[in-house]
Parts: C-alpha cells; structure tokens; sequence
C-alpha cells in the first residue's frame, strides 16, 4: 500500500525530517496516549466489518508453500542423481555469495531428504541434506539473461562433479530459455495491464480540521500507525496486504503526524482512501464496507465524495470498473490476495 501512496503523492520520498523515526505498533499507541488523542473506539467498528467480507481459508493464500511459484518462476532444478543427497555446503558452493549478487531474483530451494518438504535452502534454518535443488528465476526481478544462467549453472555442476563421489544428475527444465523469455514478456504486459486501485478522496473546500479528522476515522476502527497513515488492518495476514484499505492526504506532507495534529498545526483539505484491487483478498467486498465508511466521514466532516479524476464520485461506475478487473485477474489465474497477486502487483 505504502508504494501506492508514494506513487500519487510523495513520489518516493519524505521530506527529511528529525520528526521521522521507526517505532513499533505498541509504540505508536504509547506515542498516541501520551499526546491525549483517541484511540479506536469501539462504538464505531461496526462500519468496519470483517464479517462482511469473503476470508480465504487458512493455506489459500500460498498453495505452493515454500516452493518456486510456477506462473511466475522459471525454473532449473537439479536432482542429485546418484550421490542421492546434496550437502548443505554444496549449495553454498554451487550458488556463492559472488554468484547470488551477480543473479539478484533467483532463490534456491532444496527438498530435504529427512522429511521431504521443500524449503528454502539458504536459510539460516535449512536442512543439512537435499535431494534436489531448485534455482527458481523470478521472471519478473530479473532482468538479466536467462540461457546465461542455465550455462553458468552447467558449469558449476561440472566443477561439483570434478571433486565429489557419484554423478549429478542432469539439470532439468520444464521450458526452454527462449519459452521463459516469452512468459516473462507476456507476464510484464499482465502486470502493466492489470495493476489497478481503488481510491476516492473526501474533499473539503477549505481544510478539515486535524483533531476532528483524527476523532472520526479513529471513532471508525481505523488504526493510525505503518507510515503515519490511517488503515484497516488486515485481520489475516497470510493473505493480501496488510491493509484492507488505508487514508492519507494530498495536504503536504502526505501524511498525519499525530504531534502537529495535537497541536493544530495540520488540518488537510482532503482525505484519500485507496487499496490495490489485486493485493486485497476481497476486493468486491472490501469496497462495500468502504462506501459505508466514506458516507459516515462525509456526513461527519462534510465535503464532497470524488473520483481519482476530480468528478463526482459514482459507486454504481465505480463498482462496475472494480469487477471487470477482478474478474480479468481470474481470468488469467491470479486470484486477488493470492501470494502470485502479490508478488505481482
């Protein structure tokens, strides 16, 4: 969500400030209790109601587990052949530190041979024994040569092979170098054509004062917190974004500093409420609950309800344009808060 932001208003950065600093959530609402604002009151979380919404169950999310995404990932896998086990060591040889800088966007995976579950090979964690490794290409991080892996890759098995006991099995593919470099192409396209949002912005004609925002959209459930921003908060994170949908401003600095707010100095002149369609779980859903919630801010700030293009905004229109690209997304296999939609988009 923070990338969407960045991208309709602070264009990648934040003013330098000696206000800006990383705190934890417990944090926050300490930072929140000292200042004497409200925290979220529960006589308002009604609007915000997961009930409402179509929750996945537990292991939709990532059906592949820790393994390479194959709608999304190319990928070269190597059996162990006949010396029936690869060596943790092995794998940090075969892929050194040299290696995996020069190839940013290929993760290793390794099937551990003691309760043959895929996992990440590299990881602090990892087994001590595989029985075959994975080198999966993310098609849409790497921008680099794909056959140059597969021949780099050759290589290094050969001079594995040279010092150890029982042949390496042969690298095996399920498409070619040039089919990968057309899926890649093809996926880029997808990602440019289908990255979408939702986003309406509660206009004021002069500025809305700060401690009565602050009152409302807290008195909704909201949570100000992760980017000095106010968010529903995903109640499953294992699946879509952190955020169900998030609020932020066009008034610089973008943001809401709960100091100035307190001490009146920020007052925006409009709020804007906004999520990725294809990183929320329920996108249909999520949209219902948000009509709901811009009315009751409407009717408790004033101000008129607008569409990222400054008309009117029209939810009939607006619910429309949101199905066609979920349904798009489908169409193509991605489902919305899947972990391909959101390595996706």
């Amino acid at each position: 969500m923070l990338k969407l932001l960045r991208e309709f208003f602070f264009r990648g950065r934040r003013p330098k400030s000696a206000n800006y600093f990383v705190s934890t959530a417990s944090q926050s609402r300490d930072r929140i209790r000292r200042l004497g604002l409200s925290l979220p009151r529960t006589d308002g979380k009604a609007l915000l109601d997961t009930g409402k919404l179509s929750i996945p169950v537990a292991g939709e999310a990532r059906p592949h587990g820790f393994k390479p995404d194959p709608y999304l990932d190319w990928v070269i896998q190597i059996p162990a052949g006949e010396r029936r086990s690869f060596a943790r060591e092995d794998v940090y040889e075969m892929f050194d530190l040299s290696w995996r800088k020069q190839h940013a966007g290929v993760t290793i995976y390794g099937l551990s041979i003691t309760d043959n579950r895929w996992t990440y090979a590299m990881a602090g964690d990892a087994p001590e024994r595989f029985s075959i490794i994975q080198a999966a290409v993310d098609l849409l991080e790497y921008s680099g040569d794909l056959s140059l892996i597969q021949t780099e890759l050759a290589g290094r098995m050969a001079a594995m092979a040279s010092r150890v006991t029982g042949r390496i099995a042969d690298a095996v593919v399920t498409e070619s170098a040039g089919q990968a470099e057309m899926r890649r192409a093809e996926l880029l396209r997808l990602q440019d054509e289908l990255r979408a949002d939702v986003l309406v912005v509660l206009k004021s004609d002069s500025a809305y004062p700060g401690l009565l925002v602050w009152e409302v959209l807290t008195g909704t459930g909201l949570q100000w917190g992760d980017g000095d921003l106010f968010h529903w908060d995903n109640p499953r994170r294992d699946c879509g974004d952190d955020s169900l949908f998030s609020v932020w401003t066009s008034t610089q600095p973008g943001y809401f500093f709960p100091e100035d707010i307190k001490a009146g100095r920020f007052n925006p002149s409009d709020l804007v409420f906004g999520y990725w369609i294809a990183r929320s779980f329920d996108p249909l859903g999520v949209f219902e609950v948000l009509i709901t919630e811009l009315e009751y801010c409407r009717q408790q700030l004033g101000g008129v309800l607008l569409a990222r293009d400054g008309k009117p905004f029209d939810p009939v229109v607006e619910r429309a344009r949101l199905s066609k690209v979920v349904e798009a997304l489908k169409a193509k296999g991605i489902r919305p808060g899947s972990h391909t939609a959101l390595r996706m988009f």
